[in-house]
Order: C-alpha cells, then sequence, then structure tokens
C-alpha cells in the first residue's frame, strides 16, 4: 500500500516523482505559496515541463499530473498565469481557488 501522507514541496522529489508522490506535496505548494510570483521559467524550473498546457477563463493554465489517496480518477494540479509574475496555483477564476482538475 503506498503512502499518501503529506510532505513538504521539494522541487528535487516533485521531479523524480511519480503522481503519488507529487500529491503528497499539494498541501505544503498551496500553504507555503512556494509558486506566488513566479515567471513560467521559474515555475518549469520548479516543477518541469506541464503535462498539459490550457487556456480557462482567458489564463494560461499549466496542468501536473498528480494522485490524492481515494481518488482513481486523473487530477492535475492547475497553475494559472496572468501577466509575467501573477502566477496562481490552482487559481483560475475570479480569485477562486480550484485545487484539483479533471480534464
Amino acid at each position: 500500500m503506498r503512502d499518501y501522507s503529506e510532505i513538504p514541496f521539494n522541487s528535487i522529489e516533485w521531479h523524480r516523482g511519480d503522481p503519488v508522490e507529487r500529491g503528497r506535496m499539494i498541501r505544503d505548494i498551496y500553504g507555503s505559496r512556494v509558486l506566488a510570483v513566479k515567471s513560467r521559467k521559474e515555475v518549469e524550473e520548479l516543477l518541469g515541463k506541464p503535462e498539459k498546457k490550457q487556456r480557462v477563463e482567458g489564463r494560461e493554465v499549466w496542468l501536473y499530473r498528480v494522485e490524492l489517496p481515494n481518488r482513481s480518477e486523473l487530477k492535475y494540479l492547475p497553475v494559472s498565469f496572468e501577466g509575467y509574475r501573477k502566477t496562481f496555483p490552482g487559481k483560475v477564476k475570479d480569485g477562486a481557488i480550484s485545487i484539483l482538475v479533471e480534464k
């Protein structure tokens, strides 16, 4: 059985990790605001290339696959961009935060 307990965000482990390991870091990504005011280049350095890119509500959104306990559907951590240094992990509409999205 896999360990789904929360762990602090670590960029090296994120890059090495599978969706379960990434999912274990989700709460810390939001809590520590590690992605706040980052450029696209800085986000890519921290998280790597996204699995998908989309436009949602007029914003560019990068999607990183994660898996959380008791979730069998494919899920993603969304990171949206507005301008050069306005990065929002999960924020896609009018300040509302959507932690995980399905696609």
